[in-house]
């Protein structure tokens, strides 16, 4: 195996998306290195040099992931999802000047996800994915806090939830669904408090369909732009919701205040279709109390606390509740603000227990 294979791989997981999710080639390559063991990729280029380098069949998708959340947070479980061959297309059509709309300018789009085979051809269209649920982006600026921009950025992209953006503030633009795709029409919906949550959407069949509403006349003079941003988020939080293995979304269930965060965990249809999981630990942290309050999603054992310490998948499905335990106030009388432990960290340890605990494996598609 030479190092053009790896750069090989690397541009046809790039241009797969390239129309609407721009991933650096540099961060893509030492993901990949990193899959396969190496530390960076110039470690890589020396062991292939020596010829004492792994063939790309040894591919450790799970590494990869781990090392483009060090790199590029926003883009890692897209890139993880596209190296275990997911695809999405996304489609835009401006409409034409409406009479009930006169003010706005419009964009319907469609999102087809699919299967891939090795050397990136197309399959098919993803099967019906009854858990293949995701947020809609937000679209408000965020707020000065004051713990760290990036901090913020990361949490805002990990859990979805207003709190993090500037209350009151009228968005430039926003992103809606059409009514087949929207939560509500299932049991399992009821967890998710669909009649509130309307920021949640899910595939149809492999499909979704909204529209995008700018309404800012300076967002509308820039609506190529607010149209590529709208994509690249699209793409990101649909391609985790169509990962195969474990998926998780966190996001703040209405009629709660800004701290408390229901997760939604899911196991892919093809990953086994468990019925009953095994117990996985759930991860102890710092200023967090995560409570899986149905006893179907944890077993019996508990902790000082009392709390359950292990969390099961039934059915596929996990959820529980993570709040600030134990943390102080801060000067805005907020307590999620001032939390020393970090949402995105939570997201990453909780699929990372699970995957630890589940009976399959996710192999990269070449």
């Amino acid at each position: 195996m030479s190092v053009q294979t790896l750069h090989d791989l690397s541009r046809r997981i790039r241009r797969s998306v390239q129309d609407v999710l721009p991933l650096k080639e540099g961060h893509c390559l030492e993901s990949l290195a990193a899959g396969l063991g190496y530390n960076t990729l110039a470690a890589y280029k020396k062991a292939l040099s020596e010829g004492a380098a792994p063939p790309l069949s040894n591919l450790n998708v799970f590494a990869a992931r781990d090392r483009m959340y060090e790199l590029d947070y926003r883009n890692a479980g897209a890139f993880y999802s596209l190296l275990c061959g997911r695809g999405i297309t996304i489609e835009a059509e401006r409409r034409a000047p409406q009479r009930g709309w006169p003010d706005t300018v419009i964009y319907d789009l469609r999102v087809s996800s699919m299967c891939m085979r090795s050397g990136g051809l197309r399959v098919d269209q993803i099967p019906s994915d009854v858990e293949a649920t995701f947020a809609l982006p937000f679209t408000q600026p965020l707020k000065e806090v004051g713990i760290g921009t990036d901090l913020w950025r990361k949490d805002a992209f990990a859990a979805a939830g207003k709190g993090f953006y500037q209350p009151g503030v009228q968005s430039y633009y926003q992103i809606d669904s059409n009514h087949y795709c929207r939560i509500g029409d299932r049991k399992a919906d009821a967890l998710l408090n669909p009649e509130k949550e309307t920021r949640l959407a899910r595939l149809n069949n492999g499909i979704w369909e909204g529209a995008l509403f700018i309404y800012d006349p300076a967002a509308q003079a820039d609506a190529i732009g607010v149209l590529g941003r709208v994509k690249a988020q699209l793409a990101r939080n649909i391609l985790e919701a169509i990962a195969p293995g474990v998926r998780c979304l966190i996001f703040a269930p209405g009629g709660h205040g800004f701290g408390a965060w229901h997760i939604s965990m899911t196991i892919s249809a093809e990953s086994g279709g468990l019925k009953k999981g095994p117990a996985f630990e759930l991860p102890s942290i710092p200023g967090r109390k995560i409570q899986a309050h149905n006893p179907v999603y944890h077993s019996g054992s508990e902790g000082v606390d009392g709390e359950p310490v292990k969390g099961v998948f039934d059915s596929g499905q996990f959820h529980a509740h993570v709040y600030s335990s134990g943390v102080a106030l801060n000067s805005g009388g907020c307590r999620e603000e001032s939390n020393p432990s970090r949402l995105f960290d939570i997201k990453r340890n909780l699929v990372a227990a699970a995957e630890k605990a589940l009976p399959f494996t996710v192999k990269a598609v070449l």
